[in-house]
């Protein structure tokens, strides 16, 4: 496999080669996205609350309320565990892409292969045996 990796990350190759590997990382990457994305019933309930209590008690205007522009923190292991997962996989699938990219765009065809020595062959100047 680490022949394969090097040669370029191609999903298609990938799941034509380990169709029940990829099932399973298609499986995990669409629980962590549906983790990531839909919020839970908690926190739903508790965002509601906070625009009710916004709408009842807005804040008041003050040039040193600080605690207005502060995020509230999210306390779940599981999002917490997810997050720092995927900031450790994000460079990764980068880079893979990236690579593969490159990859593709640097080989030229075999055909501009040769189109490009027959422009060098005709810019060299016939050499004359004396």
């Amino acid at each position: 496999m680490k022949s394969k990796f090097a040669e370029g990350a191609s999903p298609v190759e990938w799941a034509r080669e380990y169709p029940w590997i990829s099932m399973g990382l298609a499986a995990a990457a669409g629980f962590i996205g549906t983790t990531l994305v839909v919020p839970s019933r908690d926190q739903q309930a508790l965002a509601k609350l906070a625009a009710i209590e916004r709408a009842v008690n807005p804040p008041k205007p003050s040039s040193t309320n600080h605690e207005a522009h502060v995020k509230p923190a999210d306390h779940s292991l599981l999002m917490m565990i997810v997050r720092e997962v995927l900031a450790i996989v994000r460079p990764v699938l980068l880079s893979l892409l990236t690579a593969g990219l490159a990859g593709r765009q640097a080989r030229p065809s075999e055909a501009e292969m040769e189109a490009a020595a027959a422009r060098e062959k005709a810019k060299e100047p016939a050499t004359n045996p004396s």
